[in-house]
């Protein structure tokens, strides 16, 4: 190759290389109010000391040292690590309140308001109603960038959604009505098994009564419904 070729040929190798090393999440344009499935919007940054600030991660960040997710997969398995997501918002629409959703309840999640340009950060309230919700101001006809950081006890899953506040409401409300049809069942069971004791003396109808009390709520608190015991009892 001659050597003006071999010029241009390290010249595109460097530039689509940078490029690619500082590759930027991909945006999610907000076009519609309607729930938005947030696989393959954000990038991530694995912290295996757990120590990193969102100082730190702003520095990461204009680094170009997210990286996109590896497979289509958001549930990372068991990990010590935290995991933090960079997220860009382009809010098309005249609404401005939007929920980040997480669908599992069972990670600590921290959210952040950034502002690339002004290197400062704002956490933001997640309020847990069955799923961590935190409230985000996106300003119409304008990009945003999120933060988030994640560490789990259990499975780390990274499934996020951006809902209106009308489908934030729908999806509780779906949810905690099959939750209840469920409870209804058990409970419907429960005071049979309980007559048959009563009526038959039979010591079998009371162990099936305890088991079932206690599989009911066992299953009731892998979906944090109730969130603890004592909602039982009001």
């Amino acid at each position: 190759m001659p050597v003006g070729g071999q010029i241009v040929w390290f010249l595109l190798t460097l530039i689509f290389g940078a490029g690619h090393l500082f590759a930027k999440p991909q945006l999610v344009v907000l076009e519609a109010v309607k729930s938005q499935d947030l696989l393959n919007y954000f990038q991530i940054y694995e912290d295996v000391t757990q120590r990193l600030t969102p100082d730190d991660i702003l520095k990461i960040s204009m680094q170009g040292r997210f990286t996109d997710l590896k497979s289509t997969n958001l549930n990372l398995g068991y990990t010590n690590s935290t995991y933090w997501g960079q997220l860009e918002v382009q809010n098309q629409t005249d609404l401005t309140r939007w929920f980040l959703v997480a669908q599992n309840p069972h990670i600590h999640l921290n959210v952040y308001e950034v502002d690339l340009q002004k290197q400062t950060w704002k956490l933001l309230p997640t309020e847990d109603r069955r799923f961590l919700v935190t409230e985000l101001l996106l300003p119409s006809h304008s990009k945003s960038t999120i933060f988030f950081q994640v560490s789990s006890l259990s499975v780390m899953e990274l499934d996020f959604r951006l809902m209106s506040s009308h489908d934030l409401e729908g999806q509780l409300m779906l949810d905690t009505s099959l939750v209840s049809i469920y409870c209804g069942v058990v409970l419907a069971l429960l005071l049979y098994n309980g007559f048959l004791y009563l009526s038959l003396r039979n010591k079998n109808y009371l162990a099936y009564l305890i088991f079932g009390a206690v599989n009911i709520h066992l299953n009731l608190m892998a979906v944090r419904f109730p969130l603890n015991v004592l909602d039982w009892f009001g």
